[in-house]
């Protein structure tokens, strides 16, 4: 399957040298219900779309798409806002608490969305009372 994730350009980096990335965050304990991921999160829509209610919650750097197997990651779904359609909806996203180069084959990168906004590390840097 065809799978798409924003990152920091040091998690890129990482997973071009090979290394296993690890990220075991129970993303539930820290959004309640609004999403049933553990790990690092991919999505299926196009990128140029799914920028529109990832930015200010992910990392731009990079946009990663990646050819797995079903076997390697779990379904699971999230509640984004969508501030096209001034609404909330519930999306299904795809997580791993692991991922590197073999099992998550490149297909494609690109850095054409690291200055739409601001990365996530930063606005927690700038705002930290909203990332209580």
């Amino acid at each position: 399957m065809i799978l798409h994730r924003f990152c920091s350009k040091e998690e890129f980096e990482a997973y071009q040298r090979g290394e296993v990335l690890v990220n075991e965050t129970n993303h539930s304990l820290h959004r309640g219900n609004a999403s049933t991921s553990i790990g690092f999160c991919f999505f299926v829509e196009d990128p140029d779309e799914a920028i529109h209610v990832l930015s200010g919650i992910v990392d731009l750097d990079y946009c990663i798409t990646v050819e797995v197997g079903e076997e390697d990651v779990m379904q699971s779904r999230g509640r984004y806002g969508n501030r096209q359609l001034n609404a909330v909806e519930i999306r299904q996203e795809y997580c791993t608490t692991n991922y590197d180069n073999k099992r998550f084959r490149l297909v494609d990168a690109t850095t054409k969305f690291s200055t739409y906004a601001p990365n996530h590390r930063d606005l927690k840097k700038m705002f930290p009372f909203l990332f209580v």
